[in-house]
């Protein structure tokens, strides 16, 4: 019998509670259209796939005026003391509800030991991103919250050791995690590489690197170890699968699996992680 092949599925929830119920794994999308109701989209299984898989992403409808909300992605590490620490991207408004959504998945993370989860199906294309963080106590709430003063500073990332990876238009910079409360991350940052074209997505560190998408569709790896060399993602050697499609955004949700969100916003291409060449 033939296997049934993987879908996205749309789960509509206003109770925070109920977020317990998902895997935050196979969560690729999280939108809400007012702050009220949160459109989870959830893949309906999350395997390793032995070849690449195509599938929509369902729309989700905001209405003409609307302002929505994208939780776009939660980071977890250790700091200085100890303690659990939080870094959420937000894009649109954030309220107490909100608030609560993403309280409710860093505890769902911590309670199954997963330190980085990214949400790409949905974009808020007016919005800007702004990074939420704080500590967080043994059942996952905030304890304590502050927001990234810096407005130029996109696609940060956390790592497990001092350093702290972001964006600034075609540029990657480091900071160290102790100055993320500065205004001014620039002055107290220092430059890893930069490109000929703006960049609008940085993956999550994996294996030592990290994934960079440009906005002419370009997708090149940092190698973290090595003084910030790039390589570009490409194929052919050793029967690695060429990734054509242009994207917006390129990273890895789990289970040995790339997914890649297509420019237009509609497709989300899925590749077990071993075929992509990164060489």
């Amino acid at each position: 019998m033939p296997k049934k092949p993987i879908e996205i599925q749309i789960h509509e929830i206003t109770d925070p509670k109920l977020l317990a119920e998902f895997d935050p794994k196979r969560i690729v999308g999280l939108i809400s259209p007012d702050q009220k109701s949160l459109s989870v989209a959830y893949l309906s299984e999350l395997v390793s796939l032995s070849e690449k898989v195509r599938v929509r992403i369902p729309a989700v409808f905001c209405g003409k005026n609307a302002h929505p909300t994208v939780i776009g992605n939660i980071q977890i590490r250790k700091d200085v003391a100890g303690h659990n620490f939080a870094l959420n991207e937000i894009i649109g408004p954030i309220n107490p509800t909100v608030f609560s959504w993403i309280t409710a998945i860093t505890a769902n993370m911590q309670k199954i030991g997963l330190v980085n989860a990214f949400f790409p199906a949905y974009k808020a294309e007016k919005e800007e991103s702004r990074f939420l963080y704080g500590i967080i106590d043994p059942k996952g709430s905030m304890m304590s919250a502050g927001i990234v003063l810096d407005e130029a500073v996109k696609n940060i990332r956390l790592t497990q050791g001092n350093m702290v990876f972001f964006t600034v238009k075609e540029e990657v910079r480091r900071i160290s995690f102790k100055d993320i409360s500065k205004k001014d991350w620039l002055a107290h940052s220092w430059p890893v590489t930069s490109y000929k074209a703006d960049i609008v997505f940085l993956g999550r560190p994996n294996r030592s690197a990290m994934t960079v998408v440009l906005s002419n569709g370009e997708t090149h790896s940092i190698g973290l170890g090595h003084g910030g060399s790039t390589i570009n993602v490409k194929g052919g050697a050793d029967n690695k699968v060429v990734i054509l499609e242009p994207v917006s955004s390129l990273l890895s949700i789990g289970a040995g699996i790339i997914a890649a969100v297509s420019q237009e916003k509609e497709d989300l291409f899925l590749y077990p992680e071993s075929t992509v060449a990164v060489a």
